[in-house]
C-alpha cells in the first residue's frame, strides 16, 4: 500500500509523482514529496566503522547529511560522471539523507494501476515501460535498515 506519496486525482486515476534517476544499468524513482532539493555533486567524507550502506557524509547548507551508498542498495555499478552526476537530498519524517545518482532524468507522473508489486529488498513496486523497467525505492525501508543495525 503506498503510505506516502503525492496522490492526486485524475478522472478516477490516481497517480503518484517520481523523481527518476539513472544508476548503472537500471532506472530508479523516489517519491517527489520526499524530494527536498537536487544538487550538483559534492565531495563525500568517509566514516570510520559506518554502517555499509552509508558511504559518508556531506555538508549541505552547514549541516553533516549522511549519503546513502545506493550502489549497495540497488545492487547496481554505477560510473559516476561530473557532468551528469547529482545528490538527491531526502526528507523523510525525522531524517535527512542524500542519494548521489549518476543521473536525474526527469520528474514523472506514474498512474498507481501500473505499479507492480516488487519482492526486492529496498524496491517496492516496478513500472514496466517500453524503454526500461522503472524500480520504485522504499527509502523506509533503506532508513530503517540503517537505523536498526
Amino acid at each position: 500500500m503506498l503510505d506516502s506519496g503525492v496522490m492526486t486525482t485524475n478522472k478516477d486515476n490516481k497517480q503518484l509523482e517520481m523523481v527518476e534517476f539513472k544508476l548503472g544499468e537500471k532506472t530508479f524513482g523516489v517519491k517527489l514529496e520526499l524530494v527536498k532539493e537536487i544538487i550538483h555533486a559534492k565531495p563525500i567524507t568517509a566514516i570510520p566503522k559506518s554502517n555499509p550502506l552509508v558511504s559518508g557524509l556531506v555538508e549541505i547548507q552547514g549541516k553533516a547529511i549522511p549519503v546513502i551508498n545506493i550502489e549497495k542498495v540497488s545492487g547496481e555499478t554505477a560510473i559516476f560522471n561530473p557532468k551528469f552526476e547529482k545528490m538527491i537530498v531526502i526528507q523523510l519524517k525525522e531524517y535527512s539523507f542524500v542519494l548521489r545518482v549518476e543521473q536525474v532524468i526527469e520528474v514523472r507522473t506514474i498512474d498507481q494501476p501500473n505499479l507492480k508489486e516488487e519482492e526486492h529488498e529496498f524496491v517496492t513496486y516496478t513500472v514496466e515501460r517500453e524503454s526500461n523497467p522503472l524500480y520504485i525505492m522504499d527509502l523506509d525501508r533503506i532508513v530503517h535498515f540503517i537505523t536498526a543495525n
